[in-house]
């Protein structure tokens, strides 16, 4: 039986190439100033507070430390492990799991596909959330979120929106904390750039905008 003995320095030098650590190791910078960063079969590890932008790995985990900041984090064929009070505008995963910790920022939506996702205590979200062939273990999640309608009777507007109120309250997998309802007047008319509307003499009514 033969023992392969690889040296101490050679065994880093692999593992430094496989993964890439920003803030912790003291040489890399806590700030990027270009878009971020994407890497292919290689892990990214960004240290507690850090300030980093787009975070793109193929074949690689994403791992954000406490109280970090980040823009978009996508993987393919790789997992997201988020740590306490970290914010971020995007999560996007393909074949991978994601796993955060509490008070968790989300500005965006969240995806993913083929994967599970794991939200602690204090997350709250200002997108959706799209899962797909995957589980969704969510704590005192808290989801923000905007539903539209168009229409040309104010009351019909209304109406619909108070079904969508009710249907959300109905399939009872979260409870309804808040909710405010704005209708928005259009004009019915507006002037076309080199074309003569109604008012273009200056006799008609003013419309309201």
């Amino acid at each position: 039986m033969r023992v392969l003995t690889i040296p101490a320095f050679i065994l880093a030098a692999l593992l430094s190439a496989c993964i890439i650590v920003v803030g912790d190791d003291g040489g890399s910078p806590g700030h990027w100033d270009d878009d971020g960063h994407s890497t292919v079969n290689r892990a990214i590890r960004i240290g507690e507070a850090q300030t980093v932008g787009d975070l793109d790995s193929v074949n690689g985990s994403i791992e954000l430390g406490d109280r970090s900041v980040a823009e978009s984090v996508e993987t393919v064929n790789g997992s997201i492990r988020i740590g306490d009070d970290v914010v971020v505008d995007s999560i996007e995963s393909v074949n991978g799991n994601v796993r955060a910790g509490t008070n968790l920022r989300v500005a965006e939506d969240i995806e993913t596909v083929n994967g599970s996702l794991e939200l602690a205590a204090g997350t709250r979200i200002g997108g959706s959330i799209d899962a797909v062939n995957g589980n969704i273990v969510m704590t005192q999640t808290r989801l923000e979120g905007e539903i539209s309608t168009v229409g040309s009777d104010a009351l019909v507007v209304r109406r619909v929106l108070d079904q969508v109120i009710d249907f959300i309250e109905e399939l009872h997998l979260a409870e309804l904390v808040a909710q405010d309802v704005e209708i928005l007047r259009l004009p019915l008319h507006a002037e076309e750039d080199g074309e003569d509307g109604p008012d273009a003499d200056g006799d008609g009514p003013e419309e309201e905008r």
